[in-house]
């Protein structure tokens, strides 16, 4: 027999309640209303309902794991011994903000075990309203990208961001552009706010050698998106040099060589996203 279980926050147990995604199976079976993201193991839909007559909207997270063979894998990854990756991923949004570490706020997790092998497991997170990925921005803006101002603003902040996220003892493990979302504070259009979302675990225990991982992954995405002088601009900053010197220098070239390889993923992972868009931009629904 499946045993199910799910954890809410105290403070989100009733807008769950109201968006009927308060037990396993609801969650389970929920459609979504669009499709955020899609992998082999994992699916991210966004639901949105009125709540109290007010719009509330919250991503869901599912993790399958449905082939026997890949379950006996994971007993040896944390479906029976130590952490899952789910379970990280709770874990991780639950630290961060302690050591003040923006992130997603984290409203529930849940899995369905079988004969005690992890079967699916599930994060349910608010969603950010008003905040994009730093790619989407970017499109957002037009062919000619953001006005200077709010570009050095984004690179400074983001640098800033992710400093202070390495000097916290805190390796993310999937800084990539698409588990970062940016929004313009309502100070000044060039002040920007930051949530961090989907960490990863990470086998390197050398802080050095994670943290040159996250900036190489930052840096492949800005190899497609950014242009030399924000890259310059961004390592800068976050080694909190006022202009480029003999250690900026030479960790431009590490984030080069690291960023080099992963390109091309980051490349087609945009090509499925875009790919995922254009489908629900043209999809009618079913016949009649």
């Amino acid at each position: 027999m499946p045993r199910d279980r799910i954890d809410m926050a105290p403070d989100a147990a009733a807008t769950l309640q109201a968006l009927e995604l308060d037990t396993v199976q609801r969650v389970l079976d929920c459609q979504g209303d669009r499709v955020a993201a899609l992998s082999r193991t994992s699916e991210i839909v966004q639901v949105t309902r009125l709540v109290d007559d007010e719009p509330c909207s919250v991503f869901i997270k599912r993790y399958r794991f449905g082939q026997w063979k890949r379950r006996l894998k994971l007993t040896f990854r944390g479906s029976l011994v130590g952490r899952s990756r789910a379970r990280f991923e709770r874990d991780m949004l639950t630290e961060m903000p302690r050591k003040g570490v923006p992130a997603v706020r984290l409203m529930a997790y849940g899995e369905r075990r079988v004969f005690g092998f992890v079967e699916t497991a599930f994060l349910i997170t608010e969603a950010q309203q008003g905040s994009v990925s730093p790619d989407a921005f970017v499109r957002q803006c037009g062919p000619t990208g953001p006005a200077p101002a709010k570009r050095h603003a984004l690179v400074r902040g983001l640098a800033k961001q992710v400093r202070h996220m390495h000097n916290a003892g805190v390796a993310h493990g999937g800084l990539v552009w698409r588990n970062i979302l940016i929004r313009p504070a309502n100070t000044h259009e060039t002040d920007f706010a930051f949530h961090f979302l989907d960490p990863a675990p990470v086998r390197v225990k050398d802080p050095q050698a994670w943290a040159a991982r996250g900036l190489a992954e930052l840096g492949a995405m800005a190899k497609l998106l950014c242009t030399r002088t924000d890259v310059v601009r961004f390592v800068t900053a976050y080694l909190r040099e006022h202009k480029p010197d003999a250690a900026c220098r030479a960790r431009l070239a590490d984030i080069d060589a690291r960023a080099a390889t992963l390109v091309e993923q980051e490349r087609h992972r945009l090509a499925v996203r875009d790919a995922i868009a254009a489908f629900e931009d043209n999809w009618v629904g079913p016949p009649a």
